[in-house]
C-alpha cells in the first residue's frame, strides 16, 4: 500500500518541483548550455573542430565542446611554429647574401695578377764552374712569382721552362742557379737541368707575357753576344742600377754593354745583392 502511494505521489512531487523551479525557466538554461557547446566548436576555427561541436549537441555535455576549443588552440600554436619557419627562411636568405659577398671578394682578389710587373734580370753568371740568374723586383709592390718562369733556349731553339716560386718583395732578389753554384752561394731555387752557355737566350715571363730577356731568341751566335770584354760567355754580368725596366722584345739585337757591367768568370760576390 505504501509503495503504491509513493508511486502515485511521484508525479505530484515532480509537478511541485516544476512549479518551484519553473519548467519554462529550465528549458532555456538547457538550450543555452547546448549553444555554449556549439560556440566552443566554432571557436576552434577548423572544420574538424566543428565536427566535435556537433557531437557536443548529442548529450548536452557542453563541456566537451570546450575541449574541442582547446584543439583549436593547439592548431594556433602550430601556426606560430610555421611563422618561426618563415623567420628561418629569412635567415637563409641572409646566408645567401653572405655567399654572394664572398664570391665578390674572391673576384676582387683575382685582379692581383701580373699587369704591373717590374721584374728584371739583375745578374747573369756564365762561368767555368757556375751558372746562375738573379731576378730583381724593381717595383713598389710584392710580386707573386708562382705565375712566372724562365724560358731557356739552347742554340736558338726552346729548351725548357723553369717555374719560379714564392713572393718577391720590392727591392729583393730571387736567385736561380745550378746545383754546383748552390754549394757556393745562396740560391732560392736550384732546378735540375739548370745550365746554359754564352749563346743561349734566357727569357723571363709572367702570366705568358715577356718581362725581360738576355740574348736574342731565334739567333745563334758562334759563342756569345756582345763585344769583349763585355760578353755573355765566361763572364758575370750585373745590370746597371739605373735600369728598372726589362727588355720585352726577344727578337731585337742584344748588346750587353748597353745595360750591363761585366766581371770575371765565376764571380759570385754580389749574387743576391743587387745594387746594395
Amino acid at each position: 500500500m505504501r509503495l503504491r502511494l509513493l508511486v502515485l505521489l511521484a508525479p505530484t512531487a515532480l509537478v511541485g518541483c516544476s512549479k518551484l523551479i519553473g519548467l519554462d525557466d529550465f528549458h532555456p538554461a538547457f538550450e543555452g548550455a547546448a549553444a555554449s557547446g556549439a560556440g566552443g566548436s566554432a571557436g576552434s576555427g577548423t572544420a574538424a573542430s566543428a565536427g566535435v561541436g556537433a557531437a557536443a549537441g548529442l548529450g548536452g555535455v557542453g563541456g566537451l565542446g570546450g575541449v574541442g576549443g582547446l584543439g583549436g588552440v593547439g592548431a594556433a600554436a602550430m601556426g606560430g611554429a610555421a611563422a618561426m619557419g618563415g623567420a628561418g627562411a629569412s635567415a637563409g636568405d641572409g646566408g645567401n647574401g653572405g655567399t654572394t659577398a664572398g664570391a665578390s671578394g674572391a673576384g676582387g682578389a683575382g685582379t692581383g695578377g701580373t699587369g704591373n710587373v717590374r721584374l728584371i734580370f739583375s745578374e747573369y753568371v756564365e762561368g767555368h764552374n757556375y751558372t746562375a740568374l738573379e731576378i730583381y723586383n724593381a717595383g713598389s709592390t710584392p710580386i707573386d712569382l708562382s705565375a712566372c718562369f724562365v724560358s731557356a733556349y739552347g742554340d736558338g731553339s726552346f729548351y725548357s721552362d723553369f717555374p719560379l716560386t714564392s713572393t718577391l718583395q720590392p727591392g729583393a732578389t730571387y736567385v736561380m742557379c745550378s746545383s754546383a753554384t748552390a754549394s757556393a752561394a745562396t740560391c732560392q731555387q736550384s732546378p735540375g737541368g739548370m745550365s746554359f752557355n754564352g749563346n743561349d737566350a734566357q727569357v723571363l715571363k709572367c702570366g705568358g707575357s715577356v718581362i725581360d730577356a738576355i740574348g736574342q731568341v731565334g739567333t745563334t751566335p758562334a759563342n756569345y753576344w756582345g763585344t769583349p770584354p763585355n760578353t755573355t760567355q765566361d763572364h758575370t754580368l750585373r745590370r746597371k742600377c739605373s735600369v728598372t725596366q726589362g727588355d720585352t722584345n726577344t727578337g731585337d739585337a742584344f748588346d750587353p754593354a748597353t745595360e750591363w757591367d761585366a766581371f770575371a768568370a765565376d764571380d759570385l760576390t754580389d749574387l743576391g745583392k743587387h745594387c746594395e
